[in-house]
């Protein structure tokens, strides 16, 4: 799928990775595949949800999504963005050697904490799906599953 256009690229780091509830959120949806974002890491905050901080030599995997206008505005609600829950950045992340600029979600609050119930079910079965490698998904289990 061409994700030029009317559609944007959006990086999913947390449970939307999960292809079925993007799949609900977002129909029409379509996932390019595994990607990474370096000098990120990933954290569950007090709020119980995954965000990313910059952390220098670190990486954060995740699934990149091909999205309309629509989908993002759907995506913005959910995401509490006009709350302040979340905002957008746009940092670069490779996919299968291109280097690009995707939108992500990122929570301002850094403070760890646990995940909500079933939160990282949803996190490790998405990433799984996409097969993210297994030294990372072994290692966010590890971290945040209960």
């Amino acid at each position: 799928m061409n994700p030029t256009g009317d559609r944007r690229l959006y990086f999913a780091y947390g449970s939307n990775m999960d292809p079925e509830q993007m799949a609900e959120r977002c129909p029409g949806s379509c996932a390019l595949g595994a990607a990474r974002m370096d000098d990120r890491r990933f954290l569950i905050n007090k709020r119980g949800y995954a965000t990313i901080e910059p952390s220098s030599g670190d990486v954060v995997w995740g699934v990149l999504w091909s999205l309309t206008k629509g989908h993002i505005v759907a995506l913005d609600e959910y995401e509490g963005v006009a709350e302040g829950m979340y905002h957008h950045e746009f940092p670069h992340c490779q996919l299968n050697g291109h280097l690009l600029k995707p939108l992500v979600y990122v929570d301002p609050v850094f403070s760890v904490a646990e995940p909500k119930a079933d939160y990282m079910q949803r996190v490790v079965y998405g990433g799984r799906f996409f097969i993210l490698p297994e030294t990372y998904m072994d290692q966010l289990e590890a971290r945040w599953s209960p």
